[in-house]
């Protein structure tokens, strides 16, 4: 950003194009960060000269904002960049490739974010301004590129012999069943597997993931499934709730192939007991081993406890403790550093 300035061969629309990709990317790569951490805080800036004190670790309060500051930033360059970027974004920008479509990333990822800190109607606003679309493609989005190739990096979460990566036993007792009375959600069928039982670590394990199928799968970092499911929260927030079903019913019938809910709600078989929880089960099978939406969203809504605990003793973090590299050099330590008390 500080060097574009000096750019002397691209015109100032171009500059803006870089000017609102880049804030983007840096507020999205800090609401990753902020998730994970929530009340233990987290940097906002990297120091120009790698020799001077490390910056402060600040609250959540600051850090959302300051991830609302870029995105609205970002907004303001990307209006007046023109129809094309300078530069080539790789495939899994495919469609969102161009000022105007980048701009609804921008969007979809501050929706994210409203609703994260209960600004429900900012984020209908910014889901208005964004690529959510009932008639389209759930998968529609855009997404992290992996590959075998010299120089790629392949996809860490595809364990095709089941030797690390496992889901949960709850994914198959909680699976609400498709319109024929049988079968378990589609989401469930198609993202998890069965194998061979057996104990690790005291946990009995049955189940592993399918989510990704070979070393160059990519991963969603927003879809289009997601947006009509933070549509349908911001709505429930708002106490609009046949808005909220039609979007849900959109989701479970294409997704998941179960059929849809009554308006008003009213729980049928093994579904949840409100409408909120309702969404809840949405999200987790619809983003199963995506960006740990299950953790994030049980902590919002005071939940974190319902999680199933498989070992005496077992705990539920709600967040992350900053790490102990981060800690070291800071005098005196922040209290995101201190130990995180499990639930």
């Amino acid at each position: 950003m500080r060097a574009l300035d000096r750019v002397v061969l691209m015109s100032e629309p171009e500059k803006e194009g870089v000017r609102g990709f880049v804030q983007t990317v840096k507020a999205l790569n800090l609401l990753y960060v902020i998730r994970g951490t929530d009340s233990s805080g987290a940097a906002l800036d990297v120091p120009d000269d790698p020799t001077s004190p490390p910056p402060d670790i600040v609250p959540v309060g600051q850090v959302n904002a300051r991830i609302f500051q870029l995105l609205d930033s970002a907004q303001a360059h990307l209006l007046n960049a023109g129809s094309t970027f300078a530069f080539e974004l790789g495939a899994g920008f495919q469609g969102f490739d161009s000022p105007p479509a980048f701009l609804k990333l921008n969007r979809a990822v501050r929706a994210r974010l409203d609703v994260a800190v209960g600004n429900f109607t900012a984020a209908l606003t910014d889901l208005a301004g964004s690529f959510v679309d009932t008639t389209a493609s759930l998968s529609l989005g855009v997404y992290h590129i992996f590959g075998t190739g010299s120089g790629d990096v392949f996809n860490g979460l595809f364990d095709p012999t089941a030797r690390q990566r496992y889901a949960h036993a709850s994914y198959e007792s909680d699976a609400q069943l498709q319109v024929d009375g049988v079968t378990k959600d589609n989401r469930f069928v198609t993202k998890i597997r069965p194998i061979a039982a057996f104990t690790r670590f005291g946990f009995a394990v049955a189940w592993t993931f399918q989510r990704y199928n070979s070393p160059s799968d990519p991963a969603p970092i927003i879809r289009n499934e997601e947006l009509i499911l933070l549509r349908a929260e911001a709505n429930i927030g708002l106490g609009n709730n046949s808005a909220a079903i039609a979007d849900l019913n959109v989701v479970r019938t294409k997704a998941g192939l179960l059929p849809p809910i009554a308006d008003p709600y009213a729980p049928v078989g093994n579904q949840p007991p409100t409408l909120l929880d309702e969404l809840l089960y949405e999200k987790r099978y619809s983003l199963v081993w995506e960006n740990g939406d299950r953790w994030v969203d049980l902590r919002h809504y005071g939940k974190l406890a319902s999680l199933p605990k498989d070992r005496p003793g077992d705990l539920i973090f709600p967040r992350l403790q900053i790490p102990l590299n981060e800690c070291v050099p800071r005098d005196p330590q922040p209290s995101g550093c201190q130990a995180v008390s499990g639930l």
